[in-house]
């Protein structure tokens, strides 16, 4: 299979303003792909622990996120301070895709939640 991350983050980001940033990390917590280096190994190490785990909090960029879904299939978190949110979603080749934002209304991020899906289906 073609490694198609990038590409797909890309479009994801020209399509909603509101994405930030983007990382790809395999089931042991290696970094597949990322827009830049927002995100630490031993920041993805958590996210994974809180997603697969039912976490409540996770922490990236030095900023604390409480989580609001966690299923094997979708993880949604948000930093009530800043506004900013991650989701998560499972790629075709069973990697781990999560999406930083910026701040956006509450009832926008069911909507956030399906485009990531979306990106992540696309990707393998």
């Amino acid at each position: 299979m073609s490694e198609n991350y990038a590409g797909v983050f890309d479009e994801l980001k020209q399509q909603n303003e509101n994405v930030r940033e983007g990382c790809v990390m395999d089931e042991y917590g290696g970094i597949v792909f990322s827009s830049s280096e927002w995100i630490s190994a031993k920041e993805v190490a958590g996210v994974l622990d809180a997603w697969s785990n039912h976490g409540f909090r996770l922490e990236v960029a030095g900023m604390g996120f409480s989580i609001l879904r966690s299923e094997p299939e979708a993880l949604v978190s948000k930093n009530v301070a800043s506004g900013s949110s991650i989701l998560g979603s499972i790629t075709k080749d069973k990697k781990y895709f999560i999406a930083q934002l910026g701040p956006m209304p509450a009832e926008s991020i069911g909507r956030m939640l399906f485009d990531v899906a979306r990106a992540a289906d696309k990707m393998e």
